[in-house]
């Protein structure tokens, strides 16, 4: 189980994952329980859909479950001006430049999209912190391009930011479709390395309709689940807070 709490405004708040039970001792006024296994017992969540990869599984199954030309495209990396590298926990700290560098282009991304994401830098250094937190980059000649990052603890992880440039020529805009994928594999290596048992991929929203994003990761070959993400409050002033959030809804 990860447990990363942090202060906002007057509140304290707690994120929790990798938790089989809503029952967590908590001195935190909000907590955030993320992927509790659906449980038709519990009323007040919110239902979300995602794709686990069984790392359990050998190598060569989980290659092959991969989409054919998807499995091509991982290929070509090989010959091409790629290089791949993994920061976990601490060690992030030793290479800010790396931090910048993720945290400019998710917000460049999401700015191009025309979204309002952004890089919660203060929560990633409350992961980093307590060592939950693993960031894998795909470089081309030299530069970082593809960006990964996971919630992870003894036996699972989670897909968590992603970011990549967004709006750039199209010769680069195909390498970088290549690296995205060849990061993805490398990814579910190196956890089947640390001995991790599942890999959840951050979430799909919708399995009936598949949009661009739940396509690229069903073409892994995970297997859909659904489950329960729960908002708390624990606190007298938790509890008031959340209910005045919810009546701005």
């Amino acid at each position: 189980m990860v447990r990363c709490s942090y202060k906002k405004k007057i509140f304290e708040i707690e994120h929790i994952w990798f938790s089989d039970t809503l029952n967590v001792s908590t001195k935190a006024d909000i907590s955030y329980i993320h992927g509790i296994r659906t449980d038709k017992t519990i009323k007040k969540s919110t239902i979300q859909h995602s794709l686990i990869t069984d790392l359990k599984e050998n190598e060569e199954d989980l290659y092959a479950k991969i989409r054919k030309n998807y499995r091509y495209e991982i290929r070509r990396i090989d010959n091409e001006d790629v290089q791949i590298k993994c920061f976990k926990g601490k060690e992030i700290l030793n290479f800010p430049e790396i931090l910048d560098a993720f945290e400019q282009t998710y917000n460049e991304m999401y700015q191009s999209k025309g979204m309002s994401d952004k890089f919660n830098r203060n929560l990633v250094l409350k992961y980093i912190d307590i060592n939950s937190i693993i960031f894998t980059i795909a470089y081309f000649e030299n530069k970082p391009l593809v960006f990964h990052s996971y919630i992870y603890d003894t036996d699972k992880t989670r897909f968590y930011y992603s970011a990549s440039p967004f709006r750039v020529e199209k010769s680069l805009s195909a390498v970088i479709a290549r690296m995205n994928k060849a990061l993805h594999w490398y990814d579910i290596k190196l956890f089947k390395t640390m001995g991790l048992k599942e890999y959840d991929w951050g979430g799909i929203s919708n399995p009936e309709e598949p949009n661009g994003i739940d396509q690229f990761k069903m073409a892994f070959g995970g297997d859909l689940i659904s489950y329960q993400n729960i908002t708390k409050g624990n606190t007298i002033q938790g509890k008031v807070a959340l209910m005045l959030w919810n009546l701005k809804k």
